[in-house]
This record gives C-alpha cells, structure tokens and sequence, in this order.
C-alpha cells in the first residue's frame, strides 16, 4: 500500500462511482470513504482541505489523506491523496496501518518518501 498504488486505484475506478449520490457542493473523494476533514486552511488566495481518505473500500479502513482545495468553498477540486500509512520518514523500519490525524513526523526537515511532488501548504 503506496501513495501511488491509491492514486492509481483512485483514477482507474473513478468512472465507477455513482454521480447520483454525489453532493454538490461538498468535497467528496472520487471513490472511497472519508471521514474527520482536518487541516483547513486559507493559504495564498485558496482554501485546502485535508481529510481522511480510505480509497479502497467505502468503510473505515487503512488511512491515507486526501487533499482539495477551492476558491469559494462551494465547489471543491481533488488533489489525490497526499499521505498513505507507508509514509513513516521518522520510522523508516516500522509501517503505519494508518495516517490518523494525530498523526506526526518528530523531525519537519525529514524529506517524506510519500512525498508527491505537488506543492501543497
């Protein structure tokens, strides 16, 4: 379990979400199941929105982080996930089962190898 095993599982089973129950003016995460929005912020003219995605199954399940952002906070743009419970820079020989909220590297200056190369605040 990856970052880029769930975004690629993400984008091929999109088309496969039913748009009926979709909302309109929520974030909603292609496919899968998200729970406990964290890390809302205004940065640089946008909001983002950080929140707990299991793109997998549409329970609870391994933790990874979806990111969004908006301009109004009506319509909501999906960034992928930018954390996946693989993402253990301060504990490189332990793996995660999931990225919670409470969720934390010790060292900020440790470069994540989840890391997706988008510039996200």
């Amino acid at each position: 379990m990856t970052l880029q095993n769930a975004n690629e599982y993400v984008a091929q089973n999109a088309a496969r979400a039913n748009e009926q129950f979709r909302p309109l003016y929520h974030a909603s995460a292609p496919v899968g199941w998200i729970n406990d929005p964290n890390g809302f912020i205004h940065y640089q003219g946008q909001y983002h929105l950080y929140c707990q995605h299991h793109p997998y199954d549409t329970v609870w399940g391994p933790m990874h982080w979806g990111h969004w952002t908006s301009n109004d906070l009506l319509r909501w743009q999906w960034h992928g996930d930018v954390l996946a419970p693989e993402c253990t820079p301060a504990f490189p020989a332990r793996r995660m089962e999931r990225a919670c909220s409470s969720s934390a590297s010790p060292k900020a200056t440790v470069a994540s190898p989840c890391a997706s190369g988008r510039k996200t605040p």
